[in-house]
């Protein structure tokens, strides 16, 4: 469950970054 939680997470990062609303 922890690896799907961190592949869901990690789409969403993506798609902010994309954005460009967030700086990581």
């Amino acid at each position: 469950m922890e690896l799907l939680k961190d592949s869901k997470q990690g789409q969403l990062s993506n798609k902010l970054q994309r954005l460009g609303m967030i700086d990581l």
